[in-house]
């Protein structure tokens, strides 16, 4: 499954790794895809592809936000 995660933070970095683990295919959406966050979490597994919030929400399958309520709004 195509699967984007808006936010690399402890929930989204973590839920990124079990996921591309077990099969899916995981974009990391990020306002910043060069954040010290995002850099962690992509560390972790080659599988994990990172573009904007726009470009990852348009090709996945399933959308999960893992931000903070005052990120979504932004």
């Amino acid at each position: 499954m195509k699967i984007a995660i808006i936010g690399a933070g402890n929930v989204g970095g973590a839920l990124a790794v079990g996921w591309v683990k077990s099969g899916h295919e995981i974009t990391i959406g990020a306002r910043d895809m060069n954040s010290e966050k995002v850099t962690r979490v992509i560390s972790q597994s080659s599988g994990i592809k990172v573009k904007s919030i726009d470009a990852a929400s348009k090709e996945a399958e399933v959308i999960l936000i893992a931000a903070s309520p005052a990120a979504v709004g932004e």
